[in-house]
């Protein structure tokens, strides 16, 4: 009996000494472990984005046209800006010089002569139509259009259909001066003067002169062909 009790005394011992050593170690505070640190992905590239706009290139602002002269005036005076070598109109007259140029619906031209002493002029014009017709500019507007092989008489003031201008005077000390233009300039509608190009030629007076001088006033064989677009130089 003595045997049996000694070693259940042994073994109860044994358990009090085991759960005694299992209290001490749980009652001892460890340190809070970390968690590892997580992987770091490598760095890569982003993917091209297919949306992204291709660079574009600045268009060059549009190139404007500079504003068109200005019609001219019909003062007798020949302007820079009115009448350039664009609109001269090589008639090879050496003793003057002529300029035509089409503006709107009418058509201008200008006669100028290194002999300003004349006091009038008659523009001689055969249109696109067939139609012959004369313009006479000195003191007064007057014109004229032949029927057949006649000319009819003399219709005097504006017509509506062209001007421009006139001889002017002045009196000083009682005697009337006249004020000499230094060129003629002449207006003309498209209706009176269509487009297409026309003849014409010139007749000064006081002094009476022909241009050309072999010009006829029945027959435009001999006169200039203006053909719609002028040459410059004369």
């Amino acid at each position: 009996m003595r045997t049996r009790a000694t070693i259940a005394v042994t073994l109860l011992a044994t358990g009090i000494i085991s759960l005694a050593c299992v209290s001490c170690g749980s009652g001892i505070k460890q340190p809070p472990q970390e968690p590892p640190p997580a992987p770091v992905p490598e760095a890569t590239a982003p993917p091209p984005d297919s949306t992204t706009a291709a660079p574009t290139i600045a268009e060059p602002a549009p190139i404007v046209p500079p504003p068109a002269a200005p019609p001219p005036m019909l003062d007798g005076l020949v302007g820079d800006n009115e009448w350039s070598d664009e609109h001269r109109f090589a008639a090879g007259w050496d003793d003057g010089r002529i300029w035509i140029r089409p503006y709107s619906s009418y058509t201008y031209i200008c006669i100028a002569t290194t002999d300003t002493g004349h006091t009038g002029l008659n523009l001689y014009i055969e249109n696109s139509q067939d139609q012959t017709f004369m313009l006479h500019a000195s003191y007064a507007h007057g014109n004229r259009f032949l029927s057949g092989s006649n000319w009819q008489e003399m219709k005097w003031g504006p017509s509506g259909r062209w001007t421009s201008n006139l001889i002017e005077s002045v009196v000083r000390s009682g005697q009337r001066v006249y004020i000499m233009p230094e060129a003629f300039e002449f207006q003309i509608s498209e209706k009176l003067l269509p487009s297409g190009g026309f003849r014409f030629m010139l007749q000064f007076e006081r002094p009476v002169r022909w241009v050309p001088e072999t010009a006829d006033t029945l027959s435009t064989a001999n006169w200039f062909h203006y053909r719609g677009a002028p040459d410059a130089g004369s």
